[in-house]
C-alpha cells in the first residue's frame, strides 16, 4: 500500500472514554470533562494530510488501520491500477482535493451524497465518462474541475449548483452534458467541446480556445448565460462571428486573439459597451465599420496585418487607454480625431497613448493625442517607430504646434494675434470670446473687447487651446492656439 505523508487525528469513543475517566481521577471539572469529550467526538472521521492510492488492496489496508474517514481534510491521488471506487467512497464522503491520473479507470462518477471541492483528471489512457455532482445547496462552491490529456475522453456528466473554475483541455470530440444550471466563475477550454441540457451562468470570464462547435456568441448563448460578464476570451481559432453580440448586456473587457477569419458584422446597429476591447492577429478585419455605434473606454490592437483603417473604430470621447503597435498596413487613424480627451483612470499604468511600430501610420497629430504630447509627454504618451509626422514624440508634438499656427493664420480676416504667451485682439468686432480646453471645458469668457485689448491669459495652464469668437452678425470663428512656454 502507498499511503504516503499522512497526518492522521482520528479517535474511537473507546478512546475518549478512557481518556476522560483519567481526566476525571485527575481532578478535572465537570464542565471541563464536557467539552473535552464533546471535542473527541467531534474529532470522530475527521483525517487530514495527502494520500495515494495505486492498488486496489490499499483502500483495504486503509481502512482495516485507520477505519472510514467521512470527512478528509486533504488530497487524495488515485492512479495505477486502482479501479475500486465503490469502496473508496464508502470510506470517504467529503474531500477536498482529488487527483486521478495515469489510471486504468474507464469510467468515473461521483455518488450521491459524497463532496469533492476540487478534481483534477489528467493523463488517463483509458477513461471515457466522468460525472461530478455536488448536493442542492447553493452556498457549497467547489473550487474547480480540471481535466486534461485523457486521450479518449467523450462525455462529461455535470451536476453541481457553484463552481470557481471549469477547465477542460481535449483532443477528442467532448460532450458536456449539464444537468442543472451551474454558476461558474471561470471557464476555459480548449478543443473541439460541444454542450447540452441546462446552462452555465457564467460570473467572471468566459475563455474559449480552439472549438469549432461554437462559432459565434449566437451558439454560444444556447448554453451560457452571459448576461453582465467581466472578461470573454476568443482565441486560437479558425473562424468566429459575432452574431448574437446583442443578447449580451454588458461586457466588461472583449478579446479577439489569433483568429483566421474574425467578423465583426454581428456589431451592426448595435450600441454596445464595452470598458476595454482587445483584438491581436486577427488579420481577416480590415476595419471597424460595423462597431460604430459600439463604445469603449480602452482599445487595444496588436499585430493585425489586415488592418487598414481605424473607421468605426469603437471610440468614447474620453478613453483611457489606447495601444496600436505592430499593424503593418494600419494607415487611417483619422477616427482618432473623435476623441476629447485619454483621461488617467489612476488604477492601470500612467500610459494613456501608445503608438508604436506601425510602418504606414504618418499622422497622429489629433487635439486628444495632441494635449497629451504638448502638455505631458512620457510616459502618458509613447509614440515610435511609425513614420514622418508620427515618427516619434517629438515629431508629432512639432506636427501640433505647427497645426494650430497654420489654422491661425488661415483666418481669412484676421481677428487675433497670439506671441505664444498672451492672446491681443485685431477686430472691434468681437462680442464674445471663449476659450475652451481639449476636453471642451470652457475655462473662461470675455465680452465686447475692442481692437488692441490683451485678453489675459496668464492663469492658463501650458498647452492646446481652442479659441472661439463670435461677432457682430453672429458669425462664429474658432481658431487652435497653443500656449507655450
Amino acid at each position: 500500500m502507498r499511503i504516503v505523508e499522512i497526518n492522521f487525528s482520528h479517535l474511537n469513543s473507546y478512546t475518549c472514554a478512557v481518556m476522560s475517566i483519567f481526566k476525571k481521577i485527575s481532578g478535572v471539572s465537570t464542565f471541563a470533562l464536557i467539552a473535552f469529550v464533546c471535542w473527541c467526538h467531534f474529532l470522530v472521521g475527521q483525517c487530514s494530510g495527502n494520500l495515494v492510492f495505486n492498488e486496489n488492496q490499499d483502500i483495504d489496508s486503509f481502512q482495516f488501520a485507520q477505519g472510514n474517514c467521512p470527512k478528509f481534510q486533504g488530497s487524495i491521488t488515485l492512479t495505477g491500477t486502482f479501479t475500486a471506487t465503490d469502496d473508496f467512497f464508502e470510506v470517504f464522503d467529503t474531500i477536498l482535493s482529488l487527483t486521478i491520473t495515469k489510471s486504468q479507470l474507464d469510467s468515473f462518477s461521483m455518488p450521491a451524497g459524497n463532496l469533492i471541492y476540487s478534481y483534477a483528471v489528467k493523463n488517463n489512457p483509458n477513461l471515457k465518462k466522468v460525472s461530478f455532482q455536488n448536493d442542492d445547496d447553493q452556498k457549497i462552491v467547489l473550487d474547480g474541475i480540471f481535466l486534461e490529456n485523457n486521450p479518449n475522453l467523450t462525455a462529461i456528466e455535470l451536476d453541481v449548483s457553484n463552481m470557481f473554475n471549469f477547465y477542460v483541455k481535449t483532443d477528442t470530440l467532448l460532450n458536456v452534458f449539464i444537468q442543472r444550471n451551474a454558476q461558474i466563475r471561470h471557464h476555459a477550454t480548449t478543443g473541439n467541446i460541444t454542450y447540452s441540457g441546462e446552462k452555465f451562468k457564467m460570473w467572471y470570464q468566459y475563455d474559449l480556445e480552439v472549438n469549432d462547435s461554437l462559432p459565434n456568441f449566437t451558439k454560444i448563448l444556447e448554453h451560457f448565460i452571459l448576461d453582465s460578464i467581466d472578461n470573454i476570451r476568443i482565441l486560437n481559432r479558425k473562424k468566429f462571428d459575432c452574431d448574437g453580440v446583442e443578447n449580451i448586456q454588458q461586457i466588461n473587457v472583449l478579446y479577439f486573439s489569433n483568429i483566421d477569419t474574425l467578423s465583426l458584422e454581428g456589431f451592426t446597429g448595435v450600441s454596445q459597451t464595452i470598458n476595454a476591447f482587445y483584438m491581436g492577429k486577427c488579420h481577416t478585419v480590415f476595419d471597424f465599420q460595423p462597431m460604430s455605434k459600439t463604445k469603449a473606454n480602452y482599445i487595444t490592437l496588436i499585430n493585425n496585418n489586415g488592418l487598414l483603417s481605424l473607421e468605426g473604430l469603437p471610440v468614447s470621447r474620453q478613453m483611457y487607454g489606447l495601444y496600436l503597435a505592430q499593424n503593418q498596413n494600419l494607415s487611417d487613424i483619422s477616427r482618432l480625431n473623435e476623441v476629447d480627451d485619454f483621461l488617467d483612470d489612476f488604477i492601470e499604468t500612467s500610459d494613456r497613448v501608445w503608438i508604436r511600430d506601425n510602418p504606414k501610420i504618418s499622422f497622429c497629430s489629433y487635439p486628444a493625442i495632441c494635449d497629451l504630447v504638448v502638455n505631458l509627454g512620457p510616459p502618458y504618451v509613447n509614440i515610435s517607430g511609425n513614420v514622418m509626422d508620427c515618427l516619434d514624440n517629438e515629431k508629432v508634438k512639432a506636427a501640433c504646434i505647427t497645426s494650430a499656427e497654420e489654422e491661425e493664420s488661415s483666418l481669412k480676416k484676421p481677428w487675433l494675434y497670439s506671441d505664444g504667451m498672451s492672446l491681443i485682439m485685431k477686430s472691434d468686432e468681437v462680442v464674445e470670446l471663449n476659450i475652451y480646453d481639449v476636453t471642451g471645458k470652457c475655462v473662461k469668457s470675455w465680452h465686447h473687447l475692442a481692437e488692441g485689448y490683451v485678453v489675459d491669459v496668464s492663469f492658463l495652464p501650458y498647452g492646446l487651446y481652442i479659441v472661439q469668437a463670435k461677432d457682430l452678425t453672429g458669425q462664429i470663428k474658432s481658431t487652435k492656439w497653443v500656449k507655450s512656454k
